[in-house]
């Protein structure tokens, strides 16, 4: 007898919840959902009378729900084979009109946009009590009715009777046969896109129940065999849940009906959705290459570069690769032979998938620098209380001053030192102040004070800003900061996109939340599993940074992290112990453990920067193969390894207790510019300063390794401009650099 019980299971939970029970007792009733996000019975009869049961809406909560349109006349109530297709429209095929007569052909299908059935093409040969499937994996996606009773002799088959949506037609020969005739099954789409049959009736006559199931592989054409259910099964229910598992429910045993509920893992086939990890490398450090992988779990994993597999171990140029069938594939250190194009193929048992190629560039870091080939200058304006200088740009260097403002002490402004020269512009265009923290191009980001009115009161908030290079050689300052939230900063800008952090306040906090800003478009990316996060950096359209992720009701776990794309999309581990300050060139560096650190766009390729022996370190800055930071107070460099550490504190000379780099820039011509700030013996203040290593002019203007007439003549040529000859690098070739050249004569 039916029954008119529903309950539901949360996939994840042990608990059956009872929902709204069906008004009468209908046997053989087929369930689905349609576009709209509702659930619809079709069909069904009533054993104490044998009414046929009608197409209803039905709400977990409410019952049944509303009227429904019915399917034409002619149409069959028992053992209708039902399934949806992607575009939720319904199918119902073939069936009985009455338990035990003859099948029909009819076949119908639903479409909620419209809210009416349709006739499409009637099946080639009756059936009834067989499975029923969408199988989206064909070239033409294609609805199955597989198996079942043929026709008028109720004869069980195995036959398999596609659908063309497109063409309106049926095939009995597109698809093999199932090994064994059955009927009463259930067939579901896995999430590896294979059709799995489950369960029914086989044999001859009355037949026996069966526990058989199988799935069918498009890539082979062919059934396969899979593990069976516990016991055999036949009018149960069917259904892919979010936890990747094919859930079979109650039905009928040999014994009779049964509450068992069983299920089958189905294999999500991989995709790869995008490459991670260093697209430039660094002779001598690290380079690491990752992808991002959707599927079900284990994977295997095999690299390749230029279209050959690559094998883990010491390379013939001295390097040494490892995880080469690994997610993450690593390499160290780089060398000339290292670049190439390299793309991963993950397979599992579902089937393979490449990830997008991805060129790695190789370049060569200027060579290290001694101290005693810097020159320092101290950019502290006179006006100025406390001053820092935060990077440099085309030789131009910014930061922020403070200044005593009547009514608000020191103020913050936002200044630029132009050819780090003495003098520091003020930008300030709005509100009273700021600071600026980056820069590329012809575009500075920060903060700035923003005035706004308030009952008659100004206030000033902290906004994010840009500020933009004009062609009269001033700056236009804009705000980019977001209603909701209280204040930002921009840390960082590459090419239009901007990153930095925005403050909401949540009860007596301030909480953080990392964003993007381009064209216009501001984009919150911070979120899950991260309580707070913060965007400080931007290196190749990706914004790095940290997450602070939400522990026994605290934030107290700072991960390094990155996002997936410039406008979030989820993110990405690159360290649990670290913070990321600033990338560049495929090369990030921050901290972990409080010790300065670098990486190469994977936690596998993190390599401390802490030279031995050292209290304290922290990298702040990179560009072109360059770190800056400090150690143990003192400002300075590496060039890729904790080893290569250079202490420019020393240059300053004795007038300075402290001192820490805070950014480095490579010009075009070699120039290296390291920014940061001082502390005066004398105290009290902070200075901005620079440091800059000019590299040895290249006399030989011709190339032909003498120092001769013919490169006296090329300096002629360029006297009074520019050029290869500026050999003091002075933006001009004049008598200085005649003398260069001159006291080099002959060699």
């Amino acid at each position: 007898m039916g029954n008119g019980r529903c309950d539901r299971l949360t996939v994840g939970g042990n608990t059956w919840a009872m929902l709204a029970p069906f008004e009468s007792l209908f046997f053989d009733t087929r369930a689905v959902g349609d576009g709209a996000g509702r659930f619809i019975t079709i069909g069904g009869f009533d054993p104490s009378n044998g009414d046929q049961g009608a197409d209803r809406l039905w709400d977990p909560i409410e019952g049944f729900a509303g009227d429904f349109p019915q399917r034409p006349e002619g149409a069959a109530f028992c053992g209708v084979a039902v399934a949806t297709d992607l575009n939720s429209r319904i199918y119902a095929v073939g069936g009985s009109m009455e338990p035990g007569t003859e099948a029909v052909t009819v076949a119908q299908r639903y479409d909620a946009a419209t809210n009416a059935w349709s006739a499409i093409a009637p099946l080639p040969n009756s059936r009834v009590d067989a499975a029923a499937a969408y199988d989206s994996t064909a070239s033409s996606p294609r609805f199955l009715v597989i198996g079942g009773l043929d026709g008028a002799a109720r004869v069980r088959t195995g036959d398999i009777a596609s659908f063309d949506p497109a063409a309106n037609s049926w095939s009995n020969t597109e698809y093999p046969d199932l090994p064994t005739p059955t009927s009463h099954a259930r067939a579901v789409r896995g999430n590896d896109g294979r059709i799995y049959v489950i369960g029914g009736r086989t044999g001859k006559a009355d037949g026996v129940l069966t526990a058989n199931v199988w799935r069918y592989d498009r890539v082979t054409n062919a059934w396969q065999s899979c593990p069976p259910l516990p016991t055999p099964r036949e009018r149960h229910g069917a259904v892919l849940g979010s936890d990747d598992c094919i859930w079979v429910l109650g039905g009928f045993e040999p014994g009779g009906a049964t509450p068992r509920v069983d299920r089958l893992l189905t294999i999500r086939c991989p995709q790869v959705t995008t490459t991670t990890g260093s697209t430039n490398a660094w002779i001598g450090a690290a380079a690491s290459l990752s992808a991002l992988v959707f599927g079900t779990a284990p994977f295997e994993w095999q690299w390749f570069k230029n279209g050959a597999a690559v094998q883990d171990g010491v390379q013939a140029d001295g390097s040494v690769v490892s995880g080469a069938q690994s997610a993450a594939l690593l390499i160290e250190p780089v060398t000339t032979q290292t670049a190439g194009e390299y793309h991963a193929q993950v397979t599992n048992d579902c089937g393979s998938a490449l990830s997008p190629t991805q060129f790695l560039a190789v370049h060569a870091a200027p060579p290290p620098t001694g101290a005693d080939a810097w020159v320092v200058t101290d950019l502290h304006p006179g006006w100025g209380s406390y001053s820092y200088a935060n990077g440099s740009v085309n030789g131009d260097v910014y930061g922020s001053a403070t200044m005593p403002v009547q009514n608000w002490m020191n103020i913050d402004r936002p200044v630029l030192w132009v050819n780090g020269g003495s003098t520091a512009q003020d930008l300030t265009a709005i509100g009273v102040g700021g600071a600026i923290l980056a820069g590329d191009g012809n575009t500075l980001v920060g903060w700035c004070w923003y005035p706004i009115m308030i009952q008659g009161q100004l206030w000033h908030f902290q906004y994010a800003a840009k500020w933009t290079r004009q062609a009269s050689g001033g700056f236009a300052e804009t705000p980019i900061h977001q209603g909701g939230y209280e204040y930002s900063v921009a840390n960082d800008v590459e090419g239009d996109v901007i990153v930095g952090t925005g403050y909401q306040d949540v009860g007596i906090d301030h909480v953080p939340t990392a964003f993007s800003w381009s064209a216009g478009v501001w984009h919150s990316i911070g979120g899950a599993p991260y309580a707070h996060s913060g965007a400080r950096c931007v290196d190749d359209g990706i914004p790095y940074g940290l997450g602070i992720a939400q522990s026994g009701g605290s934030t107290n776990d700072i991960d390094a992290i990155r996002w997936v794309s410039s406008t979030g999309q989820g993110t990405i581990l690159i360290d649990p112990i670290g913070s990321i300050e600033a990338a560049e060139d495929g090369v990030q560096v921050g901290t972990r453990n409080s010790m300065a650190t670098i990486w190469a766009g994977t936690p596998e390729s993190g390599r401390s920067l802490h030279p031995t022996g050292a209290q304290t370190s922290e990298a702040s800055g990179c560009h072109q193969g360059i770190q800056a930071g400090s150690v143990d107070g003192h400002a300075g460099v590496w060039f890729g390894t904790a080893q290569s550490w250079r202490d420019l504190h020393i240059a300053l000379g004795a007038g300075y207790t402290a001192s820490h780099a805070t950014g480095v820039e490579v010009l075009a011509d070699g120039t290296i510019v390291v920014v940061g700030s001082a502390y005066p013996s004398s105290g009290g203040s902070v200075h901005a300063m620079r440091w800059v290593a000019t590299p040895a002019p290249t006399l030989d203007l011709n190339g032909d390794s003498q120092i001769d007439a013919a490169d006296l003549a090329i300096l002629l040529t360029q006297w009074g401009g520019s050029g290869s000859a500026d050999f003091d690098h002075d933006g001009l070739v004049a008598a200085s650099d005649l003398a260069v050249l001159l006291d080099a004569w002959g060699t």
